[in-house]
């Protein structure tokens, strides 16, 4: 990689500084000044520790037509009241921890608002179908209001204002505050958990029970229509409680109502130690038909029980007055089937059935309990006069066996459950299974009668557990290509699936491979799928098992897992056969562990996509391929520092099987096949002195799918003493500086290296005549000596480089000039035909002039190859030695022949 190119993603690393927006003035983007204080923004989000101002002094109006997403401490309008600042959000509202916004919210559509845990808004909230959810300890300093959505408050969080709702519930974490009247419409229930505390009426006026949690305060009066009201243990109400058609009150013990409870059709439970009416007697009235049961030290000054003409059995002192029954129907079987649903006679219509629906482990659902007669009518009388208890279990679903024989299967979720006076033989129970089964039934059995009345629910159920959170040592973050922790590809790394509810669950995750991609490695700076995805294992996993240490994955990169791709379709086989879950995979329903519609996903896995990585190869496989020596003669050969050694290889990652990482390119190719270090070449054996280094030339090649097919050339200094004739093997043992580097291979056959000298001969002659000087190529022999390297074709001579200098008597520069002026290739280690020749200087030119060859890398002094003088060239061929030398007379010597005569 570059070292911009690494620079560059070093800065990109550090995180982005919080900014600070002013309206007018440094608008987001996105958002614009449409002038008189209204702004329109298309989407709004915020990084965290954000601010936005509101300078104007007129109050502003801010309309987002996307959803508005803050992270933690951002701060909208801190500085300012609300009423400076109306916001209209066409998507949700999100802000992280600790957020302050000073602003009347209005969200439109499905858009809903979510506070993070101690944030503050100052205004009030409404909605129309989106939720609205306040996170633990965070505070609404007005009301809140929604129209199908839900309100939640998180632990210890607050509203000053009212809460109300249409169609939604309203729920309450422990010590959680309201400070006006709750109101849900057409249905929706109101939960309070333990010492929640809401100042103002609690008044349901559709479909919705109402639950208050242990030591929780209600200031007011609470009323329901159709649903029970129930008073956890030492629980408060100030005013009244009333059902006015169909429902149960129960206080729990210690629990106090301040006024009078009034039911129509409903029992009344008043437990041990608890008070109606306070310290000054209230009365307890039921207009229908119900049962009224009042615990050890229960206090309740009067009860009225208007369904059996009785009057009101008044008791001043308010110490245990006398329970009001009314009579009951015996029935002869109980069904289960979902809270609210039409009842199926399947006696007599066998085609039909009365549905369970999938259930969540953990989670609280309802379903109605029916007494029924011997021919599978209800039985509307039963507890028409006085309040039946039965016990409600969970058993077995497997096999055909009596109802009565199969085994409890959820112990802990077995309650007593009551038929109040009125109740028409249905009644609605609250269950929670913390634990996941595949197959149940539900069971109610009415001891009171004897022998037993046994009723199982003719219709099987799962309860499935929670989505499956995968657990990965692999978390680098995506895409980049230098995230850490990096792994190998095929070594292993640990993965754990758990489930946060039903955690007995133990069901096999099947890998679904066709939600598996990879990051295209053409890039690393945006998630982008398109590269080879490789084996990822295992092909099965265990849910809430110990962390599986023997996951592996055989690609390099990045593997995004989609919604699903480790998951269980099998576990509610009872119910997805028959749409009692959701099988439709569009939007992921089918994984959904909230309820989509009134349903649970039939689909146990992961609900969210995935990123594991960073893989990065096992290994770098090196395939030697062809090494070519500088000369490539008969006999291939090398001159010591002579440049141009050359090897070709195939470089290969590798993951720990061995196979070919095809991601390994692009932004993932760490290896810079221009870095001859990184290859870790090495050459042996090698005479004293001599040393492997790069050629001038730098390595080349280009990653493809893994591979890359590389051209390296080498030179190897000279020893420091002529050495003879060594046959050296190069070798490479590769390394990106994070794949480790293996034992070095060899690159190639042994290649040939000598020790080389260039040799000029000296020459003389007449100056009338021209002059060839001798030159060979020669090396070092083990004998001792030079000899003329026959072998040598290759080298190649300019008549440029050679330098002409000191001349002598008659003599005078450029007199006599070099042939031919062209480069000319030794032939069996000497110049071709007449070799290098000085044209005659002559007559009257006679003297010597001085030669030598530049092999040096610098040009210098002066040649003739014309009859002016030019500088020598460099011949930039250190490998033949030092500057050979010889000098060339003209004229001065005779010749060395007598006599020559031709015979014919």
């Amino acid at each position: 990689m570059k070292i911009f190119g690494l620079a560059l993603l070093w800065l990109l690393a550090w995180p982005a500084l919080a900014a600070e927006y002013s309206f007018p003035g440094n608008l987001p983007a996105g958002c614009v000044d449409n002038s008189g204080g209204s702004y329109s923004c298309n989407t709004l989000a915020l990084a965290s520790g954000d601010r936005l101002d509101f300078g104007a002094p007129q109050p502003v109006t801010v309309i987002v037509a996307g959803a508005l997403r803050g992270g933690d401490n951002v701060l909208i309008n801190s500085g300012s009241g609300v009423s400076n600042l109306y916001l209209v959000v066409n998507g949700g509202l999100t802000l992280g921890v600790g957020s302050v916004l000073n602003a009347t919210v209005q969200t439109f559509g499905a858009g809903a608002v979510t506070l993070g845990a101690n944030s503050s808004a100052g205004g009030s909230i409404s909605t129309e179908t989106g939720f609205v959810a306040v996170g633990a300890g965070a505070r609404v300093g007005g009301s809140i209001s929604t129209r199908t959505g839900y309100v939640s408050l998180g632990a210890g969080a607050a509203v000053d204002g009212g809460v109300s709702t249409v169609a939604g519930y309203i729920s309450m974490g422990d010590s959680a505050f309201i400070g006006g009247p709750v109101t849900t419409e057409k249905e929706g229930y109101v939960v309070l958990g333990a010492s929640a505390r809401i100042k103002g009426d609690i008044t349901v006026q559709g479909d919705g029970y109402v639950s208050l949690g242990d030591s929780a305060i209600a200031s007011g009066n609470i009323s329901t229509v159709n649903e029970a009201i129930t008073l956890g243990a030492n629980s408060q109400v100030a005013g009244s409680v009333g059902v006015s058609q169909t429902g149960a009150v129960t206080l729990g013990a210690g629990a106090v109502v301040g006024g009078n409870i009034t039911t129509q059709v409903g029992d009344v439970t008043v437990g041990a130690g608890a008070m109606v009416g306070g310290t000054i007697g209230g009365v307890i009235n039921i207009n229908g038909s119900g049962v009224i049961t009042i615990g050890a030290g229960g206090r309740v000054y009067a009860i009225c029980c208007n369904s059996a003409n009785a009057s009101c059995a008044a008791d001043s002192s308010g110490m245990d007055p006398p329970p009001q029954v009314c009579p009951t129907a015996v029935p002869a079987n109980f069904e289960c089937l979902q809270a609210g649903a039409g009842y199926n006679n399947v006696l007599a219509r066998p085609d039909l059935r009365n549905a369970l629906y999938t259930k969540l482990a953990g989670t609280a659902f309802t379903f109605d309990l029916v007494a029924l007669k011997t021919d599978g009518v209800i039985s509307t009388n039963y507890a028409g006069a006085a309040s039946r208890n039965v016990r409600l279990e969970f058993v077995s679903g497997e096999g055909t066996m009596a109802c009565a024989s199969r085994t409890v299967l959820a112990p802990d979720a077995s309650q007593t459950v009551l038929f109040s006076v009125g109740s028409a033989g249905r009644k609605t129970a609250t269950v929670t299974l913390n634990q996941s089964h595949a197959n149940l039934r539900c069971r109610v059995t009415d001891a009171n009668l004897s022998p037993s009345v046994v009723g199982c629910s003719t219709d099987n159920f799962a309860v499935r557990p929670s989505a499956v959170m995968l657990q990965a040592s692999a978390t680098a973050a995506a895409p980049s290509a230098a995230s850490l922790p990096a792994i190998a590809a095929g070594a292993n790394f640990t993965l754990r699936a758990l489930t946060l509810a039903g955690s007995n669950y133990s069901g096999q995750l099947r890998l679904d491979t066709d939600k598996l991609t990879a990051q295209l490695p053409a890039q690393d700076a945006t998630v982008q799928a398109g590269g080879t995805v490789g084996l990822l294992q295992p092909s099965a996993l265990p849910a809430n098992a110990s962390a599986l240490a023997l996951a592996n994955y055989s690609e390099v990169g990045y593997l995004y897992l989609a919604p699903g791709a480790y998951r269980d379709d099998a576990f509610t086989a009872v119910d997805s056969a028959l749409g009692d879950c959701i099988t439709q995979t569009a939007n992921n329903a089918y994984l959904a562990d909230s309820l989509v519609d009134g349903k649970y996903g039939c689909s146990v896995g992961n609900p969210t996509a995935l990123a594991w990585g960073r893989f990065f190869p096992a290994r770098l496989s090196l395939s030697p391929s062809v090494l070519t020596a500088a000369c490539t003669a008969s006999v291939p050969y090398t001159y010591f520092a002579e440049d141009g050694l050359t090897t070709r290889f195939l470089l290969t990652a590798q993951n720990a099987a061995g196979s070919t990482t095809k991601n390994y390119s692009g932004a993932f190719a760490k290896f810079n096949l221009e870095n001859y270090f990184a290859y870790g070449f090495s050459a042996a054996p090698l005479p004293a002195g001599s040393v492997l280094a790069s050629s001038s030339v730098a390595p080349g090649g280009e990653w493809r799918n893994g591979t890359a097919w590389v051209m390296a050339k080498h030179q190897i200094s000279r020893p420091t003493a002529p050495a003879a004739q060594t046959l050296i093997t190069v070798s490479a043992a590769p390394s990106d500086g994070e794949i480790p580097a293996s034992a070095a291979l060899p690159v190639g056959d042994a290649t040939r290296l000598r020790y080389g000298r260039l040799q000029l001969k000296n020459a003389y002659g007449s100056e009338l005549l021209a002059l060839p000087v001798p030159l060979e190529a020669q090396y070092w022999t083990p004998a001792g000596y030079y000899t003329t390297n026959i072998d040598d074709s290759c080298t190649v001579l300019s008549p440029g480089t050679v330098v002409m200098r000191g001349y002598t008597k008659q003599l005078n520069a450029c007199e006599t000039q070099l042939l031919p002026a062209r480069a000319v290739t030794l032939l069996a280690g000497k110049l071709p035909q007449a070799g290098l020749v000085l044209t005659k200087p002559g007559a009257g030119n006679a003297g010597s002039v001085d030669l030598s060859i530049n092999l040096g890398t610098v040009a210098r002094d002066k040649t003739c190859l014309s009859a002016d003088e030019s500088l020598a060239s460099a011949a930039r061929q250190p490998w033949l030695g030092t500057d050979p030398s010889a000098r060339a007379t003209f004229g001065i010597y005779k010749s060395t022949k007598i006599y020559t005569r031709e015979n014919y």
